[in-house]
């Protein structure tokens, strides 16, 4: 064992009682280490270390100190601490002893109460920091190894003991359960099928009596505290779970197969009932989110070996007993219960964003990902548009999510966290998004007006068309031509039709409108508070647009005036796209 500093990159050996091992016989050696002795930081204490090998050791100072906290543990048989691998080899490597610790761990509820499993089949457990140490031992337990112990998130006195005799022949799977600290035990392993040895037992740590069990051949589920278990491979291969953890309510399994697998997001399954089970359409509560950008990966599923990310945002996870023929929606509500995306299987009802079709459910559990931005920003067809139209991200707080099939409506909390590693309040997130809003709230109304005026326009170009005949069909070119002209000028301040491809921001002149996109960009999604610069920024450009709306209504009044002049020579009048006459 060693201890490495990561700020100089050096290592320094920090055995409790340093000696070579190679060649020499354990009933030789001062203490017998398994090969895969224990090493546990305390979860009270991180600088309380423990290390085990016939006896648990204990250092707060990084290994300079050890201090012996047991007895022996083992069943310390002199007869089996002798050359390995014998007649064919000895294979005195210092590490494959036996009658040592296997497996330790600390109560995450009680500081000083330690269990401890060895590799000959016994387990003690001690309440006073080794003080004094009882021998638990489940009866029938043989002399197999003590492959894991679980104590329970839940309850201190519930404890799970895995063991494998898989060395002598035997692969039937041994799991132990006991409610009282190791008085009474119970085998629990119906439904893990007879071969299939188990390694290791966790409970989730938000759901009592549910357990996640790795084996020999893959993973199973409990969720009535292991009475029953029933497989739950899902898409994983059939391969040896060396371990199991969970983080961040996502189970991570490691296997012999020498790679990580990891399931993203238990909250179905810990939410799973058999309320739920049996119900026509079922709407999970999603787990807190962070609002935080993490980096990292390679995108994943087109890379032999490499994983896929799970999508970024609000997971939220809904059920169907059946695939619905009809449409259905997700909307998110902010607090004061005001829709602020909607999401739904038909498109003309999802928005004006492709990203807000919701996929077609299918009978059983579906997910789908908020990225936690509002409704997006409706842009111009055919504009090349120099920043992202997608709504502003939502700042930290409390929203619902609102699932509607028929007359069938479930809402649930949906809850959106600061990133604890920024030092910013909540006033300050609040203002960014009132200043973002700001922003996009011009850039609507700035493509609206570009949309309301191109429409204008075309009407104007199509009286010229239909009059070219007309005894006034001169003049009424001329005048609309005119019109179409000043139109198009007063556009091209606001947007620019030239550029067809990114690169084209480097040819043709970006206008108003990649102006007030750059600056959300340069703003929304950054580390609050927002910059002076930008405030001084918005200043200036919401000033322009204020003169081109003032710009916008003197051409209205042109558009008016020709108007009446049209209709007084009985010609059909342009009109606005709510159908209004612009008169």
């Amino acid at each position: 064992i060693g201890r490495w500093d990561r700020s100089t990159g050096t290592t320094k050996p920090i055995m409790a009682y340093p000696f070579l091992g190679l060649g020499t016989y354990a009933k030789d050696q001062r203490f017998r280490f398994n090969w895969n002795a224990p090493i546990v930081a305390s979860p009270h204490d991180p600088s309380v270390i423990y290390h085990a090998g016939n006896v648990v050791f204990r250092t707060s100072d990084g290994g300079q100190n050890w201090d012996v906290i047991s007895p022996d543990l083992t069943r310390d048989e002199e007869e089996r601490q002798g050359p390995g691998g014998i007649p064919i080899t000895n294979e005195g490597a210092g590490g494959e002893n036996y009658n040592t610790i296997a497996y330790l761990t600390e109560s995450t509820h009680e500081p000083g109460t330690i269990w401890v499993g060895t590799d000959d089949g016994l387990v003690h457990m001690t309440s006073d920091n080794g003080e004094n140490w009882t021998d638990v031992t489940p009866d029938g337990i043989g002399e197999g190894l003590v492959n894991a112990i679980e104590i329970s998130p839940h309850d201190p006195a519930k404890v799970f003991v895995v063991v494998t005799h898989f060395k002598t022949n035997d692969f039937t799977p041994y799991i132990y359960r006991t409610r009282d600290s190791g008085e009474n035990w119970t085998l629990i392993a119906d439904g893990i099928a007879e071969e299939h040895w188990a390694r290791v037992v966790r409970e989730d740590q938000r759901t009592p009596g549910l357990l996640y069990a790795g084996t020999e051949l893959g993973l199973y589920l409990s969720t009535d505290d292991g009475d029953t278990w029933e497989p739950w491979q899902l898409n994983m291969p059939v391969v040896p779970i060396t371990d199991l953890t969970l983080r961040n309510d996502d189970l991570v399994a490691a296997t012999q197969g020498r790679a990580f697998w990891i399931l993203d997001d238990l909250t179905p399954i810990q939410q799973h009932s058999a309320e739920t089970a049996s119900a026509s359409m079922h709407l999970f509560d999603p787990r807190p989110t962070v609002l935080a950008s993490f980096g990292g990966g390679f995108g994943g599923a087109d890379v032999e070996g490499v994983g896929d990310n799970p999508p970024g945002g609000v997971l939220i996870h809904y059920m169907f007993d059946e695939a619905p023929d009809s449409l259905v929606t997700l909307e998110i509500l902010d607090g004061s219960g005001s829709v602020i995306r909607t999401f739904a299987t038909d498109p003309e009802a999802a928005g004006n964003e492709e990203f807000s079709q919701l996929s077609a459910p299918r009978a059983g559990l579906n997910r789908t990902a908020w990225n936690m931005r509002l409704e997006g920003i409706q842009g111009v067809d055919g504009l090349q548009s120099f920043g992202s139209l997608a709504g502003r991200l939502a700042a930290p707080g409390d929203y619902q999510a609102r699932l509607t099939h028929g007359e069938d409506v479930q809402t649930v909390a949906v809850t959106i966290l600061p990133d604890p590693r920024l030092e910013v309040t909540a006033a300050e997130y609040r203002t960014q998004g009132d200043f973002v809003s700001q922003v996009q709230t011009a850039i609507s109304e700035l493509y609206s007006a570009v949309r309301s005026m191109e429409d204008v326009s075309d009407q104007v170009e199509g009286v010229v068309e239909r009059t070219s005949d007309h005894e006034m069909g001169d003049t009424i070119r001329v005048e609309g031509e005119a019109l179409v002209d000043d139109i198009e000028d007063w556009e091209g301040n606001l947007v620019q039709r030239r550029q067809q491809t990114f690169q084209d921001v480097i040819n043709f002149t970006n206008r108003l409108d990649a102006q007030l996109l750059d600056l959300v960009g340069s703003v929304d999604g950054a580390e609050p508070p927002v910059t002076r610069g930008a405030r001084q920024r918005w200043t200036d450009l919401s000033s322009e647009w204020a003169g081109h709306r003032e710009a916008m209504g003197a051409l209205m009044e042109a558009v008016r005036a020709f108007n009446d002049w049209i209709i007084e020579l009985g010609i059909d009048p342009i009109v606005l796209p709510s159908g209004r006459v612009i008169s």
